[in-house]
């Protein structure tokens, strides 16, 4: 793996360097580099090969020459770019480019350099795994035997992966270390039962071969969370200083945080306003009124998919805005290795180079062991309106 990043990192220098290279090279030697380092991010992005390397049988490299060589690649390219480009010469649409190129630099380098999320969250590698594996398995990017095949070659390399998640892992906040464990149970029944059920029969034995010792690795990781990186427990706050610099970079903005919060805390004064105004001075009654109309455990998947419906019809509707021909966006089940961070749901885009894929809505099902005033709870907080949104 750090013969191959090496390649990557230097056929995009040495490219970039035969000649001044124009800012639209730049850009785009940056984007595919990029992505290119992170193999599962380029599976998701539709991006399958990089000068001749397959993208879709590697996964992110964390070992420590990786994690230096990706701070090289950011800093050369910092430089290249500070060389080779004058922003105040750009038309606003590079300029715009521009900044954000700028900004993913210096907030990878905050990364590397101040917050290093892969010594402190174990879910960075947790959900790493479970992306890189059901990925293949649910974009049609290629035929089904060729993306098991991907498969198995990321479950070979999972054992070496986790030796160098405990490697790097220095310690990390109880309620991370808690939600690695169990999203990382998700992958252990992805890789024993939803994939396995899916194999070519061909494919079998070479799949058994390969998911023994992945799922032994998976089964190690809980067992080093639990037994050793619970006893060195950390703060999960940046810190004012930290978080400014990284609300600057993440939200592309030059306000304060303070400034961000008390502008939203002022909308919500104008917000309440307005809702006082229309339910005639009693919102707790009209909220808690609204509240009653809710979905049951049961239906909760059959209404959304409805309310998708509902919210298609209305867009062709009012003619807001031209749909796509295909219809290729499905609601499904969130998979339980992403659970922890999509307590509800959340939109997952089809890969930005291969549109035509799949695009997913994930609705987290309510667990069939929770008590009922909690089930209540959640229902009547995602009622049939608040669902819609």
């Amino acid at each position: 793996m750090r013969k191959i990043f090496a390649i990557l990192l230097l056929s995009m220098l040495a490219g970039c360097m035969k000649e001044k290279p124009t800012f639209e090279k730049l850009a785009s030697d940056f984007v595919y580099t990029s992505v290119a380092l992170s193999p599962i991010s380029a599976t998701g992005a539709g991006y399958h090969m990089h000068n001749g390397v397959p993208l879709d049988e590697l996964l992110d490299d964390y070992s420590p020459d990786a994690i230096a060589g990706q701070r090289k690649f950011d800093l050369s390219f910092r430089e290249l770019l500070n060389k080779a480009v004058e922003p105040d010469k750009l038309n606003a649409e590079d300029r715009a480019d521009y900044d954000i190129i700028s900004d993913q630099i210096e907030l990878a380098m905050l990364e590397l350099d101040t917050l290093q999320s892969y010594r402190h969250n174990p879910t960075v590698y947790v959900e790493a795994i479970g992306t890189a594996l059901f990925n293949p398995y649910v974009l049609e990017y290629a035929p089904k035997e060729q993306r098991y095949k991907h498969i198995i070659a990321r479950l070979k390399r999972m054992p070496v992966f986790f030796e160098h998640a405990k490697m790097q892992l220095l310690d990390s906040p109880e309620v991370w270390n808690k939600v690695a464990q169990e999203e990382n149970e998700g992958n252990i029944d992805l890789i024993d039962k939803v994939i396995r059920e899916g194999v070519p029969q061909a494919m079998a034995a070479d799949y058994n071969t390969a998911a023994g010792p992945a799922l032994t690795a998976l089964r190690e990781f809980n067992a080093f969370l639990a037994e050793q990186l619970s006893k060195k427990t950390s703060d999960w706050r940046l810190g004012e200083e930290k978080y400014a610099k990284k609300f600057k970079l993440a939200v592309g903005t030059d306000a304060k945080p303070a400034e961000a919060l008390a502008a939203a805390e002022a909308e919500l004064k104008s917000v309440r306003a307005e809702m006082e105004k229309l339910a005639k001075g009693d919102v707790k009654k009209k909220l808690a009124e609204i509240a009653t109309h809710h979905s049951t455990p049961g239906k909760y998947f059959d209404d959304a998919r409805r309310d998708l419906e509902e919210a298609r019809n209305f867009v062709k509707e009012r003619k807001l805005l031209p749909l796509p021909t295909r219809d290729n966006l499905k609601v499904i089940e969130t998979p339980e290795f992403m659970r922890g961070i999509y307590s509800v749901g959340g939109f997952n885009q089809a890969p930005a180079l291969q549109p035509e894929l799949g695009a997913f809505y994930w609705l987290t099902p309510i667990p069939r062991n929770w008590p009922k005033d909690r089930v209540e709870s959640k229902l009547r907080e995602y009622n049939d309106y608040a669902l819609r949104l």
